[in-house]
């Protein structure tokens, strides 16, 4: 169930989410990094819910070779400089990526108190890179325990810059497809996701967190964002219908944070986003599907799991 439901997220209900400007139409399938497979039909989000995304063009040393220290199939740890500071994350190139077509990129932010090397294997993502081909990143956490600044900037780091520097670095280098970015992670990974799909939305096509959707509070985001979240009703550390997080940290919920998501749209007045429609789907005998229908405009879906704990669907509970 674990890959299955993330390639489902990340490409056949968000990967052909290609985020248009005013005038933005329909376009063609999209496409792996430089063989010509489709990942997806291409659908552009609706005008008044999106923001521009630039897409790199497929020019340029970039386009025609890859960086000496990456290797295609495997993963590498990389650094690099963010914010005055060396910050490490782990790179997987698809089994069948070639220089010469723009590729989407999929950062895969782990939970507190894990980190990138644990975080590759326990989501799986590795073999959906290989078979989908879309470049994998794994970013590594910071402080003690290890973690990202998902409520704002620590004072060790600025996650949110170091995720545009990640997508600038990895464009110029890789030719990544910038209106192909995807991210999603686990708990603390997952709140990350959901703060760059509001603070980042220029830059993030769509999310899909995992045990730790949420809304930022005291932000505007920058436009209406798609998110496909999951959540166990039985998690003991990120209570499915809210409460403390560890005991400390107020959250309101996944069923009320999924719907925030699909009442955000900041072309629309708020009071036009009072009515949220909920379509629920069985997709197995513990797995239910909710699909909001709101003023987004964009797919905004919660895979529910009964029974399910704090866990990535599919992996061990943590």
């Amino acid at each position: 169930m674990r890959l299955a439901l993330l390639a489902a997220a990340l490409f056949t209900s968000f990967g052909a989410v290609v985020c248009g400007g005013q005038g933005a139409t329909n376009g063609p399938a999209a496409r792996g990094p430089g063989d010509g497979s489709p990942t997806g039909p291409a659908t552009a989000a609706p005008a008044t819910a999106a923001a521009t995304i630039p897409a790199t063009a497929a020019t340029g040393p970039a386009c025609t070779t890859f960086p000496g220290d990456l290797r295609v199939g495997q993963t590498v740890a990389r650094t690099l400089t963010s914010s005055g500071g060396t910050r490490e994350y782990r790179i997987h190139l698809p089994a069948r990526a070639k220089p010469g077509g723009p590729a989407p990129l999929v950062l895969n932010w782990h939970g507190l108190g894990s980190n990138a090397s644990a975080q590759e294997p326990y989501s799986g993502l590795v073999p959906v890179s290989d078979r989908e081909g879309f470049v994998l990143v794994t970013p590594e956490g910071t402080g003690s325990p290890r973690g990202f600044a998902a409520f704002g900037r620590s004072l060790t780091a600025d996650d949110v810059q170091l995720t545009r520097d990640l997508i600038e670095t990895l464009a110029r280098e890789l030719c990544i497809d910038t209106a192909r970015v995807y991210s999603t992670g686990m708990s603390n990974g997952a709140y990350m996701s959901s703060r760059l799909g509001c603070e980042l939305g220029d830059r993030i096509a769509a999310i899909a967190p995992v045990a730790g959707v949420y809304m930022p509070p005291g932000l505007t985001c920058k436009r209406a964002m798609p998110v496909l979240a999951f959540h166990g009703t039985d998690d003991a550390v990120v209570p499915f219908g809210g409460g403390l997080v560890l005991g400390v940290l107020p959250y309101v919920g996944a069923p009320d944070s999924t719907i925030a998501w699909a009442a955000n749209n900041p072309s629309v007045r708020s009071m036009e986003c009072d009515l949220i429609q909920t379509h629920n789907s069985a997709l197995s005998e513990h797995v239910e599907r909710r699909d909001l229908d709101g003023c987004a405009g964009v797919p905004v879906s919660l895979i529910v799991v009964r029974g399910g704990g704090h866990t990535w669907p599919g992996a061990i509970d943590v």
